[in-house]
């Protein structure tokens, strides 16, 4: 497994329990991280995640909300 793998990996976990233990945000509904992809530098990761039920533009930007906080 190569480091940028590893990485990506790790931040599946962490941004899975991240979410899953400190974000409150009601618009947030129960959500899966499905992928990481990290580049090759480790500067720019693409999160991508699964939703089961809930609004999905709230999600969103539920998300977006946490992200820039």
């Amino acid at each position: 497994m190569s480091r940028v793998e590893k990485v990506a990996s790790l931040l599946k976990k962490e941004i899975a329990l991240i979410i899953q233990r400190t974000l409150n945000d009601k618009r947030i509904g129960f959500i899966s991280i499905t992928d990481v992809k990290v580049s090759k530098d480790l500067h720019h990761a693409k999160v991508k995640y699964s939703q089961l039920g809930g609004d999905k533009e709230e999600t969103k930007r539920g998300l977006s909300s946490a992200m820039n906080a």
